[in-house]
């Protein structure tokens, strides 16, 4: 589970920062999801879509002065982390709480995620780029999540709660708008985890899994992530909750995800309104597999 997945950040040119690829492992002969004529569809719904907010708006910090100015962690001026929760000082135990399984992402809180230590290439690939920002250029989009994969065991007729993390990429300057909507593959590796018989692969009719497996809720699904630099915004990274039922469905191995695409053009409207040219949609760049993929066992 510990794996992130970012995109690409635009330093006028596109310049990459951060990305967390693997290489895909062979794995035994997968189990094959069909239709059966006798599984009948789930009943069609309606989709929860949650809605985001702009948290800049919900910031009411104003420091100013010396100590504002004054040099704190990583030589970096106090305002460059002043907009964000205070750190914890149990943040390594509670990562590694998170990493071992022992919590789940829906247990930790902002104060929490929001800090950049909380991700695993903040010190080796965010701090050498703050400290040495290009002066003639700048990172205009660029966005990652985190964990980009889960292995979920469950059952027919289940329901189940998944969180993702969703942030800006190192040294982005800009708003960025992104959504999350739907994806299931017909056949794809998982990069880092495994079923537990061992095996990494997946492949399934997509409309039998449609027919058996349904997205209750994508909260927030149009999201817009705030800037990383030169300071930390308070909304530069959320969480995200999405919502799975499964029907009558049989044993066997399955895989949905969500992948991200540009929002709609009321949200895109209302953001460069607001933000006018710090505003950017995302969705135009991405890896070869979607952004976030549940990995499915159903016994």
């Amino acid at each position: 589970m510990e794996n992130q997945k970012t995109g690409l950040v635009v330093l006028f040119l596109i310049i990459l920062i951060g990305g967390y690829f693997f290489l895909m492992p062979k794995a035994p002969s997968p189990i094959s999801a069909t239709p059966t004529p006798e599984a009948k569809c789930l009943d069609p719904i309606q989709t929860i879509y949650g809605k985001d907010v702009v948290e800049t708006e919900l910031n009411t910090l104003d420091v100013s002065g010396d100590e504002f100015n004054a040099l704190g962690k990583y030589g970096f001026p106090n305002r460059v982390f002043a907009k964000l929760p205070e750190y914890p000082l149990d943040l390594d135990g509670k990562l590694n709480d998170f990493k071992s399984l022992r919590i789940t992402l829906e247990n930790i809180t902002a104060n929490y995620y929001k800090q950049p230590e909380f991700y695993s290439n903040f010190k080796t690939a965010g701090v050498p780029l703050m400290e040495n920002y290009p002066t003639n250029q700048h990172a205009a989009f660029g966005y990652g999540t985190y964990p980009a994969e889960y292995i979920v065991t469950t059952g027919a007729n289940a329901e189940f709660n998944v969180y993702f993390l969703v942030r800006t990429d190192w040294g982005v300057v800009n708003y960025q708008g992104i959504r999350l909507f739907p994806y299931v593959p017909k056949e794809i590796t998982s990069l880092r985890n495994s079923f537990s018989d061992g095996s990494r692969k997946v492949v399934q009719d997509p409309a039998y899994v449609n027919c058996q497996m349904q997205i209750l809720e994508v909260t927030p699904f149009e999201i817009l992530l705030e800037p990383a630099y030169p300071a930390f915004s308070p909304g530069w990274a959320k969480k995200v909750k999405l919502s799975i039922r499964t029907g009558n469905i049989k044993p066997g191995k399955y895989a949905v995800g969500l992948d991200i695409g540009g929002p709609s053009d009321a949200f895109n409207d209302k953001m460069y309104e607001k933000f006018a040219g710090r505003y950017v949609t995302g969705g135009g760049f991405g890896t070869d597999s979607p952004w976030l993929m549940l990995y499915i066992e159903v016994k």
